[in-house]
């Protein structure tokens, strides 16, 4: 799955045509935050807004019973699945 938080219309382009066995999903929220104070950052609020959104979405699917959650900046290592994988059953 990929989760999208956004409006470029390039991310889904590039998931559908490259990836089209990936799941791709798309949040867009334009709500309000319900921040504690104003001078808040908004950051928190939104990473925290998709996220959840995205974990109703794929655990709402009786066939997934965990997920890895990954950025998509971040660098694994070759064994990395594997040890998730392994890591799933404890």
């Amino acid at each position: 799955w990929v989760s999208q938080d956004g409006e470029d219309g390039a991310v889904k382009a590039l998931v559908e045509t490259q990836f089209p066995q990936v799941h791709y999903m798309q949040h867009i929220d334009h709500t309000s935050l319900g921040k504690a104070s104003a001078g808040e950052s908004d950051n928190y609020y939104k990473i925290s807004r998709h996220y959840g959104w995205a974990f109703r979405h794929v655990f709402a699917d009786p066939r997934y019973n965990w997920a890895i959650v990954l950025e998509d900046d971040i660098e694994i290592a070759p064994d990395f699945f594997n040890y998730m994988v392994a890591g799933a059953a404890l």
